[in-house]
Order: structure tokens, then C-alpha cells, then sequence
């Protein structure tokens, strides 16, 4: 549950920056802070409790299955690739108050988000070991 909710959290959190940004909000690096400060809690969360459900469904039950493996693995690294656009955003775009490739990064780490999100849905179908 824990899991869930910090992921939805961080997604819904951009898709709030996402429409600050499209109407231009006076007080969105004021917004993004505070989005910032508690999206890397979230974050946290979400890679102590992945570590923890991957554990548990990985080890000890058999080989896993190279198909969920797959799966896994490309959630994985489009989440590497989410956690790079967020501390760009972080610490080298705040700092310098650049809306528009925050917004623009933003953006792009929203759709990587929901494409994590269809491929967590894919991992629940498929079987995760042999």
C-alpha cells in the first residue's frame, strides 16, 4: 500500500506541476520546492519498499521467469532514468529558476511515470517465477 501511495503521489504530483506550468503560475518555483522536498520522501519510500516486494516475490520461490526479468527491468530503468530528470530539475534547474526545461522535464518524467505504471500493471499479470 505504501508503494502505491508514494507512487501516486509523485505521478499525481507532476501532473499537478504539469497544469501550474501550462497556466503559468506566478508562484511555481515556490510550488515546485515543496513538491520537491516531499517527492524525494516518496521516492524514498518507493525504492525501500520495491526492494522489499521484489524480495519477496524473487527470492527463494525458484528461478525467476526471464519475462518478468524483462519486464522488471526496463520498469527499472525508466524509473533510473525519472530519478535523473527529477535531480536535474532539483539541483540544477531550481537553483537557476529555469521554468521552461523544468517544464519540459517535467513533462517528459510524467509520461516515463505512467509508462511505469502500465508496466507495474504488467508485472501483475505475468508469473514471476518457473
Amino acid at each position: 500500500g505504501v508503494h502505491l501511495l508514494a507512487c501516486g503521489f509523485w505521478i499525481g504530483g507532476l501532473a499537478v506541476l504539469a497544469m501550474l506550468f501550462r497556466r503559468k503560475e506566478p508562484n511555481i518555483l515556490l510550488a515546485l520546492s515543496l513538491f520537491s522536498d516531499w517527492a524525494m520522501v516518496a521516492v524514498l519510500l518507493l525504492v525501500m519498499t520495491g526492494l522489499i516486494n521484489a524480495a519477496s516475490i524473487l527470492l527463494g520461490h525458484g528461478a525467476p521467469a526471464p519475462l518478468y526479468l524483462g519486464v522488471l527491468g526496463a520498469k527499472l530503468a525508466l524509473v533510473a532514468i525519472m530519478l535523473g530528470l527529477a535531480a536535474v530539475n532539483r539541483f540544477r534547474l531550481m537553483p537557476r529558476a529555469n521554468d521552461r526545461m523544468i517544464a519540459r522535464n517535467a513533462a517528459f518524467e510524467l509520461g516515463l511515470g505512467l509508462t511505469v505504471v502500465m508496466l507495474a500493471g504488467a508485472l501483475g499479470q505475468l508469473q514471476p517465477v518457473l
